[in-house]
């Protein structure tokens, strides 16, 4: 199980990548859209067939990575976007379980962390 902090700034990034591809390319690929891997964000990530997405943070001592492949099926949801974009925690958590985050109404953050 996948666990996304609620507090957590999370974003979508627009194009599939080959979840075979090294760290350190993943890593290069966040930056390619002007993000800073190292900032303790969470990046997720789709492969070409929507059947996977996987997640890269950064803790302060190294990277995780952590991949989730839907056995039956694939993504419900994934943005046609061209830049990354932001969602909420739960919005991806919506995600990982196969669902899509605009069918499932939750109720608003009632005071955002910043």
């Amino acid at each position: 199980m996948i666990v996304v902090p609620p507090q957590a700034r999370c974003f979508l990034l627009p194009t599939s990548i080959s979840f075979e591809a090294e760290l350190d390319a993943i890593v290069a690929y966040c930056r390619q859209f002007g993000m800073d891997p190292f900032s303790g964000d969470i990046y997720a990530l789709s492969d070409p067939a929507f059947n996977m997405i996987g997640l890269l943070s950064y803790d302060g001592q190294g990277f995780q990575w952590s991949i989730k492949r839907f056995s039956a099926g694939n993504l419900d949801w994934w943005p046609v976007v061209t830049e990354p974009t932001r969602v909420e925690a739960k919005a991806l958590t919506v995600m990982l379980l196969g669902g899509n985050p605009k069918d499932c109404p939750t109720s608003a953050l009632w005071r955002p962390i910043t």
